[in-house]
């Protein structure tokens, strides 16, 4: 196939993995007709995990890997998320997000806004 593909393909049985390791199914959904992959976990240390993955290699020389965990109610850790769509040579979208769930000073919002303060984009898009 592709390197690309490879990796993002590795990187989503790694994180159901991990999910598997560490929480409960909730759900699981596949539609063969669309190549779309839907699950989600609940465990202990987080209310929801969700792993989407479209899958149009073949079709449409497309892969698409969403996830995102979200914090128990209680609990003020931001939401996390993240979209990858991939083309055979190369990455064509890439979202990355923690979106504050209670405390926008919690200590994962500093990281995550440290961590990516030095980014600058080579392409402006409108987002969705």
């Amino acid at each position: 196939m592709s390197l690309v593909w490879d990796k993002i393909e590795a990187l989503a049985k790694h994180l159901e993995s991990k999910f598997d390791a560490t929480g409960e199914p909730i759900k699981s959904t596949t539609v063969d007709d669309y190549k779309w992959h839907n699950q989600l976990w609940s465990a202990p240390r987080y209310r929801r995990a969700h792993v989407e993955i479209v899958d149009n290699r073949e079709s449409h020389n497309i892969y698409i890997l969403h996830c995102t965990v979200f914090p128990h109610f209680n609990d003020p850790s931001p939401i996390f998320g993240f979209d990858a769509v991939c083309g055979a040579n190369k990455i064509t979208g890439a979202f990355c997000d923690f979106s504050s769930a209670g405390d926008p000073d919690h200590s994962m919002m500093r990281w995550f806004s440290n961590e990516t303060q030095h980014y600058n984009w080579q392409k402006l898009r409108d987002l969705p």
